[in-house]
C-alpha cells in the first residue's frame, strides 16, 4: 500500500510540475491533486528536492525497463552503444516532465545529470552491468569493463539530452535517422583503431 501512495503522490507531482512548473507552492498543489495531506506527502516523498530526485529515479527505472530488453538481442558492442544512446535521447526528447524541467528549471534538473549524476549512473550500472558482463563471458562482446562502458554511455546520452549542440541540435535529435548517424559517427571516432570502447 505504501508504494501505491508514493506512486500516486509522484504522479500528482509530475502533473503539477508539467502544468504549473516547479514553485514554492508545489506541495500544496500536490496535496490538492493527490488528495493527500501535506504530512502524508512529506512522509512518502519528502521536500521539493526529494520529489525531483524521486521522479528522476522513477523515470530512469522506467527507461531501463525499456532499454534492457535490447541487450537480449545479439549485436556488435558499438551497435549496442549507438542503440542505447539513441533510445535514451529519443525517450528524453519526448518526455514531457523532463522537457518542462529543462526548459523552465534547468538549475534544478541539470545537476542530476552532471554534478550529482552519481546516483543515476549507479542505477544505470546496476541495471546494465550484469547483461554486459554476461555478453562478454558468452563471447558476444570483446573484453570490456562493463562499469566503465555503462558510465561512458550514460555520460554521452546525458550530454545529448541536456545540452544543445552545433552539429546535432534538438531538431536533429527528433529525427531518429540524423540522431543515429551522429551518434554512430561519434562512437566510430572514439573507437577507431581500438577494436572496442
Amino acid at each position: 500500500m505504501s508504494d501505491e501512495i508514493r506512486d500516486h503522490i509522484l504522479d500528482a507531482a509530475e502533473q503539477c510540475i508539467i502544468e504549473a512548473g516547479y514553485s514554492n507552492r508545489l506541495h500544496a498543489a500536490i496535496c490538492e491533486r493527490s488528495g493527500y495531506s501535506r504530512p502524508t506527502v512529506y512522509k512518502y516523498v519528502g521536500d521539493q528536492d526529494a520529489i525531483i530526485t524521486a521522479l528522476g529515479r522513477r523515470e530512469l527505472k522506467r527507461f531501463f525497463a525499456l532499454a534492457i530488453p535490447a541487450l537480449a538481442t545479439p549485436k556488435a558492442l558499438t551497435e549496442l552503444i549507438v542503440d542505447t544512446v539513441v533510445l535514451a535521447v529519443s525517450h528524453a526528447r519526448g518526455h514531457r516532465l523532463l522537457q518542462a524541467m529543462l526548459r523552465n528549471h534547468p538549475d534544478v534538473v541539470l545537476p542530476l545529470y552532471t554534478l550529482n549524476s552519481g546516483p543515476a549512473i549507479g542505477l544505470a550500472i546496476a541495471g546494465f552491468e550484469p547483461h554486459i558482463r554476461a555478453a562478454v563471458e558468452a563471447g558476444l562482446f570483446p573484453p570490456v569493463d562493463a562499469r566503465l562502458l555503462v558510465e561512458w554511455t550514460f555520460r554521452l546520452a546525458a550530454s545529448l539530452i541536456t545540452t544543445p549542440g552545433i552539429v546535432v541540435t534538438a531538431d536533429a535529435d527528433n529525427d531518429p535517422v540524423r540522431l543515429r548517424a551522429y551518434v554512430q559517427g561519434f562512437v566510430d571516432l572514439l573507437v577507431a583503431g581500438q577494436g572496442h570502447p
